[in-house]
């Protein structure tokens, strides 16, 4: 067996891994003042998710990766010592569960 392709398929009713704060708030089912706390950290994990994350020209939208890894290891992050601990982000790991998106890989028979 052969692999020929591999792709992530993305949800249609998204722009691609970002999300509106409208968006994030039906997924995540939480209260507006927890996701902009969230976002808001993000913003300030710039070395570790990247300037893009959060998108805020126009409307505002998060990528959706970053923001459940920050949700995760949001206390860890925060202290200095335990930060050392957090493992690097990984947007591919986090995609094998996210509903957002699925990989699609097609394999050829010979």
């Amino acid at each position: 067996m052969k692999k020929i392709d591999e792709q992530l398929l993305i949800s249609q009713n998204t722009k691609g891994f970002y999300l509106s704060v409208k968006q994030l708030q039906q997924m995540m089912e939480c209260s507006p003042r927890h996701l902009r706390g969230l976002i808001d950290g993000v913003r300030k994990e710039t070395d570790r998710y990247g300037r893009y994350a959060v998108l805020d020209s126009g409307d505002l939208r998060v990528n959706i990766f970053a923001l459940i890894d920050y949700d995760k290891y949001r206390k860890q992050l925060s202290d200095r010592n335990a930060r050392k601990s957090v493992p690097a982000f990984s947007a591919v790991e986090i995609s094998k569960i996210c509903p957002v998106a699925e990989k699609i890989i097609v394999i050829h028979q010979d």
